[in-house]
Order: C-alpha cells, then sequence, then structure tokens
C-alpha cells in the first residue's frame, strides 16, 4: 500500500494527520478480516493474522539471538514475541501501564516454568503476576526493543494508536541511559500496515523510528537509519502529563538541578489517557415483562376507586366487574373455565380431573437418556507412547499420515500440540494381529518417525522423539482423538 492509495480515498480531507492513517490502516484491516481478538482494532494496536508466523522470522534473526535484555510492549499481537523470550531463557522487560508505578517491569517466572506457565507469564495478567518493577537508578542496557504498530513506512516512520506512552517510555529509558544508539528497535507488523512512504511532516524530533520490521512473509532492514531521540523533550509536555506521571517530576527536577531549560509547553494538547481499552457496544439487555398482580377483592373493596366499572382481560377471557362486592360478569374462552370461583376470586389450583390428565399425560412420555460420547464403545487402554518434538506448525492429520507410513494404527490420540508432545495409546485386538502388541514393539515401529507440515509454501520434515508413557485415564483423557 503507498500513501497515495490512502490519499486517494480521502479527497475531501485536505489535511494529511496521523489519525488518517490509523482509521484507514484499521478499516482495511477490518474490511479484509486480517486481525482477530480483540476486536474491533479500532483504538488498539491491531492483533493482525499470523503475528505467530512473524514472531518466529524474528526469533531466527542474528540480531536477537545476541540480544540478552528485550523490552517488548504488553500489546496482544507481541504476545508471542514475549513467548519466545522468556523460552529462549532471556529477560524480558516489559512497560508498566500508565507509567503511573515505574517505568519497566522484569518479568520472572519460576526457573522450572513449564511451557504453559510460559504463556501465562507473557499475557497482560502473567506480566503483572511475575513482574518487578525496575527502579530508575537500577544500571541496565536494553539490547532491543520490539514496538507494536498501526502504520509503518520502509524508511522507518512508525505511527502507533495515539497515546504516545512508547515515545515517552524511550524519551526517559535514554534520559536514565538505559537505551543507546546501539539499541535496536524493531516493529512486528502485517504486510498490509507497511507504506513505501509517509510524510516527513507529520514526525516529530521526539517520535521513536524503527530499524527492522518484521512481518509473517518478509524481514525489512531499514537504511539509513533515522535519527533516535536522545531525552527527554519537556516543552512538548504538559503539566497535566507531569501530576499522572510521578516519575517525570523526579527527572524533570534533577534536569533543572543541571541547568537544562525545563520549560513545559502552556496549552495542553496532549491526548486524554483511557481508563478502559476500547470494547464492542453492547447492546441494553431485553428485561422480561412481568404483568402487574390483580389486586385482591377484599382491597378492591376498600380502595376509594373499587366501585368504578373496570374491564379486566388476560390469557384469552373476560371479566366485567361492575361493582366491588365482588359479583362479576365472567365470559371465559380458555382454561379459566376449569378453574373454581371461590369467595369472589378465580382459584389458582386446578380441579381433580385436570390433574389427573396431566399425570397421566406426563407418564406417558419418554425419559430422554443422555449418553457420554467419550465412553461409549471404547476399548481399555493397555500402554500409551510419548511422541515429542512437535512443532507448532504441525497439525494432528500430519501425525496421522506419518503414522499410517510407518504401518501404526493407535487406538486414540490425545493431541498436545500447544505442548509440543502427543500421546498414542494402544489396546490389544484380536482383530488385528499384525499391529505391535508391547510398547518395545510400537517404539521400534516408530524408530526414525518424521512428520512432514507445509510452512510459507515449502514442506519442511521434522524427526520426533519417541518415548513410553503412563497411560491417562479416561475422565483425564479429553483432548482425545479417535483414529
Amino acid at each position: 500500500m503507498t500513501s497515495n492509495e490512502i490519499l486517494s480515498c480521502t479527497p475531501n480531507e485536505d489535511v494529511v494527520t496521523k489519525s488518517m492513517y490509523r482509521f484507514k490502516v484499521w478499516n482495511l484491516l477490518e474490511n479484509k478480516d486480517l486481525v482477530r481478538f480483540p476486536r474491533p482494532c479500532k483504538g488498539r494496536i491491531p492483533n493482525f493474522v499470523d503475528c505467530v508466523v512473524a514472531a518466529e522470522k524474528l526469533s531466527a534473526l542474528d540480531i536477537f539471538k545476541k540480544a540478552e535484555i528485550i523490552k517488548v510492549n504488553i500489546d496482544k499481537p507481541q504476545e508471542s514475541v514475549r513467548f519466545t523470550v522468556l523460552e529462549e531463557g532471556k529477560t524480558l522487560l516489559v512497560p508498566m501501564p500508565g507509567l503511573t508505578d515505574g517505568l519497566v517491569m522484569k518479568v520472572t517466572p519460576p526457573r522450572d516454568a513449564s511451557r504453559p506457565l510460559l504463556r501465562m507469564a507473557c499475557k497482560r495478567r502473567g506480566a503483572s503476576d511475575f513482574g518487578k518493577p525496575i527502579d530508575l537508578n537500577e544500571k541496565i542496557q536494553v539490547d532491543m526493543i520490539v514496538l507494536g504498530s498501526v502504520a509503518v513506512s520502509k524508511e522507518g516512520h512508525r505511527i502507533g494508536k495515539g497515546e504516545g506512552f512508547s515515545d515517552l517510555e524511550y524519551a526517559v529509558m535514554a534520559a536514565c541511559g538505559t537505551v543507546t544508539e546501539d539499541t535496536v528497535i524493531v516493529t512486528t507488523v502485517h504486510d498490509e500496515q507497511i507504506f513505501d512512504k509517509l510524510p516527513h511532516e507529520l514526525f516529530q524530533p521526539f517520535d521513536v523510528p524503527v530499524d527492522f520490521i518484521v512481518t509473517p512473509t518478509q524481514v525489512i532492514e531499514v537504511t539509513p537509519r533515522l535519527p533516535k531521540p536522545k531525552g527527554i523533550l519537556w516543552n512538548v509536555l504538559s503539566d497535566r502529563r507531569l501530576q499522572l506521571i510521578p516519575m517525570l517530576k523526579t527527572l524533570r527536577d534533577k534536569d533543572m538541578k543541571s541547568g537544562k531549560d525545563c520549560t513545559l509547553k502552556e496549552v495542553d494538547s496532549e491526548p486524554e489517557e483511557r481508563t478502559r481499552p476500547y470494547y464492542r457496544p453492547s447492546l441494553p439487555r431485553r428485561r422480561m415483562y412481568v404483568p402487574p398482580r390483580r389486586p385482591s377483592q377484599e382491597s378492591r373493596n376498600n380502595s376509594p376507586q373499587g366501585r368504578r366499572t373496570r374491564t379486566f382481560r388476560r390469557g384469552g377471557s373476560q371479566r366485567k366487574q361492575v361493582d366491588g362486592s365482588g359479583d362479576a360478569d365472567v365470559t371465559t374462552n380458555g382454561p379459566r373455565d376449569q378453574r373454581e370461583q371461590r369467595g369472589g376470586k378465580f382459584d389458582r389450583k386446578m380441579n381433580g380431573e385436570n390433574k389427573e390428565n396431566l399425570q397421566q399425560q406426563s407418564r406417558q412420555k419418554p425419559i430422554r437418556r443422555v449418553q457420554r460420547r467419550f465412553y461409549k464403545n471404547r476399548l481399555p487402554v493397555d500402554f500409551s507412547v510419548k511422541v515429542g518434538n512437535i512443532g507448532s506448525a504441525v497439525r494432528v492429520r500430519d501425525l496421522k499420515a506419518a503414522l499410517n507410513e510407518k504401518g501404526v494404527r493407535p487406538r486414540e490420540i490425545t493431541w498436545k500440540g500447544a505442548r509440543g508432545f502427543a500421546l498414542l495409546h494402544f489396546a490389544k485386538m484380536k482383530a488385528q494381529p499384525e499391529q505391535p502388541t508391547a510398547v518395545d514393539d510400537v517404539i521400534a515401529s516408530l524408530q526414525g518417525l518424521t512428520v512432514k507440515c507445509k510452512r510459507e509454501a515449502e514442506i519442511q520434515e521434522t524427526l520426533l522423539s519417541v518415548e513410553p508413557a503412563k497411560p491417562i485415564s479416561r475422565i483425564e483423557n479429553a483432548g482425545v482423538t479417535s483414529v
């Protein structure tokens, strides 16, 4: 996408702004269905499709392998990048929400943390649970910063969601010496978010550029690199921002003591901070209509309006009450014919004849029995085999095809592809004597088991590991796939 294509969509807009590019990209991704939860993506860093593939491309770069301390933003599309950083054993830094209690947090899960626990730690809530705030005086050197973007150009210009926190975080880290010119700045986006050029007049000295652009299909290195901010520009901040972020007051006092010009801007034109994320507006819940209760005969007699002539119509029957004495001219054409009148009121109980008819009808109804799908016609499992080293792109159909080539057909498969393994369950059956009947036979048959999967229009072949496994019970067997 080029800037000319964007401008051609808005012939009535004379002034080109960052907001125009934001809304054009948000609408484009929504119309082409290139975003995932949370939706709509307006007001957010878009959680684009195949963001996991972009994270894998980033992890394969030399700049990522050499980096030890990596700061990643907390948005949803960079969740896979945070997981990769934790899985590789690197130091993960995430920004403090709103910068109210500090600048960054260091996410430190337990040393023996499993993959599900690491996935939980890389989420927004898990980062706050396992994160520890880092003081400004603590000397750390960030090797890489991974940012999310709404739009980015091949020249290195970046447009965020408009709140300015990423630019302010970099400025504070530059003032503290945490980042330098050697710190690599990377962004992961979809290919539709990339422009050939963005107007240079839209960007100010405090805007943070990027050095690498990683998408699900390509890696773009920006050459030459744009200059990065050297520190905090106080003339672009307002007093309201200082009141919201106490950390800025400390840094401003330090700069004022050193003799720097720390004059704030007079007009507050900064965007208001959001207190909650953008969500799709929900429709009002429909309330169930409950008809008002008709007052009793005694209360109507005592009320001053009780002797008026009223007409009641409910449930297909009509009653006309002449006065409040209890006498009524009743015309019925519904179930109220079967009710008894007592003391000027209709009895709510059914008579004996109708009650017996309903009881007979209820006896004739068949009893519905619920059968469990996973427990029906299943043979007991005699032994199980664990197949490991399963990649994220491998599907259960790929594993079945590899097992068919080896001539092994398990009774059931418990698929745990997200955790990198699967369990093969076998039962001894007389109808198939050619099948292996022992764990050693199955492992011998599966030696050199490889699985083929399609990734990026290429067929990749991966060698799987095979080892004995303890058979799981039927209650735990929630992810079973019949073969």
